[in-house]
């Protein structure tokens, strides 16, 4: 095991500390959200020059195993605890300019447009939307997303080397990626959420996969999936229109500056959301959601 560039050397220097799946020290993550542009060439969305945010991450302690898994099972045993209590809602320490500590060993910042389109440190309240999957959320890799399922770079001849940017490998033919999920064995990722959720994003009210991958009756259509196997950009990519309202849903949020009621673009009002939950309110969920 061993680390590239300067990581390598500051651990041979015993400056680092080095497991699998963990980051040295002092590692940072910086990318951009944009808004989506077309590229007529190829007739698909691309990357736009405009900036929606700009994430920021730095990693400024070392955690083992085991004090990970501490973390991880005092949250766990506290949600026991309170089962019959009310909940308790996590806490972030941090500031306007350094960003928030996510109490594992990370600093998360970001930036954000102002109603003039230029580019502006959050707000503690406006972070904490970032906080909810960089802390607490157990699908991470030390609290990260993107980098470990990122693919190797191929250069015009093709040969693998480093990574690519977006702009130089897009999604288009990527195949769907299999995942072992517990006491149900090896599902395709995508094909294994549209099943459950009969919808293409949290809200089910993507009614462009409905019509992409359901039948009248509700059904999957078993001739989509098989594609969707070989090309995740069937379901990743919107279409021009849709691609274009959603600029323009989200230019809304920009100018109301309201980021912390949530950054989602709704093309038209949502229907599956409560607006307002009452206390004691019941889900009438009784188990949890499996593979039909």
């Amino acid at each position: 095991m061993s680390y590239v560039g300067m990581a390598k050397i500051n651990l041979s220097n015993n400056k680092l500390h080095l497991s699998p799946g963990l980051f040295p020290e002092n590692t940072e993550f910086l990318h951009s959200v944009r808004y989506i542009d077309w590229d007529d060439e190829d007739n698909h969305i691309s990357m736009s020059d405009r900036m929606k945010e700009l994430r920021y991450a730095k990693k400024y302690s070392w955690k083992t195993y085991s004090e990970l898994e501490r973390i991880a099972s005092v949250e766990f045993k506290e949600a026991l605890s309170l089962q019959n209590t009310r909940a308790v809602i996590s806490t972030f320490r941090g500031n306007y300019e350094d960003g928030l500590n996510n109490d594992i060993g990370w600093v998360y910042q970001g930036f954000i447009e102002d109603k003039k389109g230029y580019l502006r440190p959050q707000t503690h309240e406006e972070t904490i939307n970032c906080m909810g999957c960089h802390s607490h959320l157990g699908a991470t890799t030390d609290s990260t997303f993107a980098f470990a399922r990122k693919f190797e770079g191929v250069d015009k001849n093709k040969n693998n080397f480093a990574w690519n940017h977006w702009t130089q490998k897009g999604l288009v033919g990527v195949k769907e990626a299999q995942v072992i999920y517990k006491n149900i064995g090896s599902k395709y990722e995508y094909s294994f959420y549209l099943n459950n959720n009969h919808s293409g994003n949290e809200f089910r009210s993507n009614n462009e996969i409905k019509e992409k991958f359901f039948g009248i009756n509700g059904i999957l259509k078993e001739t989509m999936i098989e594609k969707l196997h070989n090309d995740i950009s069937l379901l990743l990519f919107p279409s021009y229109n849709r691609a274009m309202q959603l600029n323009k849903a989200y230019k809304v949020i920009v100018e109301e500056q309201s980021f912390i009621y949530g950054r989602d673009a709704s093309i038209e009002p949502i229907d599956n959301v409560f607006l307002e939950i009452q206390e004691n309110q019941v889900t009438n969920i009784t188990k949890a959601i499996v593979q039909q």
